[in-house]
């Protein structure tokens, strides 16, 4: 039996180290872009929601602003005034 050159061993070695560490990184991207996915669609859901809330807040109260410290509503200045 003979021995393989000591070169050829370190030069594999570093290549399956290089490609170890870029398939543990590719891992890391994949789960990043999943962990995007979930991230953007519960935006998404959340900015649904925030549309009903504000079409909810216009039905009741009309045009206007909240202040969100102390929940005051202010009409809007074009809004007309119904007595």
């Amino acid at each position: 039996m003979s021995q393989v050159n000591k070169e050829f061993l370190e030069n594999i070695k570093q290549l399956q180290s290089l490609m170890e560490s870029i398939k543990t990184e590719l891992g890391t991207i994949a789960l990043i872009e999943s962990r995007k996915a979930k991230l953007i669609a519960s935006y998404e859901e959340a900015e649904s929601s925030m549309k009903d809330v504000r079409a909810k807040i216009y039905d009741k109260y009309g045009d206007g602003t909240i202040d969100l410290a102390t929940g005051e509503f202010t009409p809007s200045t074009s809004a007309e005034v119904i007595e």
